[in-house]
């Protein structure tokens, strides 16, 4: 099958935008609040916008530059790698149906959503522990790891089903 015919395909398949709207926003949600976090440790070890400061609050302006950073960068990342991931899952299930039902909506709702919190949990998990590590940097990189270990649970759970 061509390239052209397999990207047709994906763009008439009704499932899959069903799939990235669910699959997206948990990702999204827990990516921008660890961006944030590590973005805000990150902009005060940088120094960020020295010098910055409000006397009266007390505000220092390299961490809230961080954490608004972090939190754009987080929440795009975190919603694509998650989206991607739920579209796969998806397309991979319903790649021979054209056809878009209510039973469907229903099923392809709940396993997107399913999908993208257990990601979304393994990058909030991995945040924490990389945070007790290292605040900021360790934050991040424990975010990626914890995905990392999430995808490789889920194609371990996957295929141990299958031998049964």
């Amino acid at each position: 099958m061509s390239i052209k015919k397999h990207i047709t395909n994906l763009v008439k398949n009704p499932n899959l935008y069903v799939a990235a709207v669910v699959g997206t926003v948990p990702g999204g949600a827990v990516g921008g609040v660890v961006g944030a976090v590590s973005g805000g440790f990150i902009g005060i070890r940088l120094e960020l916008c020295p010098g910055w400061a409000v006397p009266l609050v007390g505000v220092n302006f390299g961490s809230v530059a961080g954490a608004l950073f972090g939190l754009i960068m987080g929440a795009i990342l975190g919603g694509i790698l998650t989206g991607c991931f739920s579209l796969y899952k998806i397309h991979k299930k319903t790649y021979q149906l054209p056809q878009l039902s209510s039973e469907q909506v229903i099923e392809i709702f709940l396993s997107g959503l399913g999908i993208s919190l257990e990601i979304a949990i393994g990058m909030a998990i991995g945040a924490v522990i990389g945070s007790l590590k290292l605040l900021g940097i360790g934050t991040a990189l424990g975010a990626m790891v914890g995905i990392i270990l999430m995808l490789c649970s889920l194609a371990l759970e996957r295929k141990s089903v299958q031998f049964r």
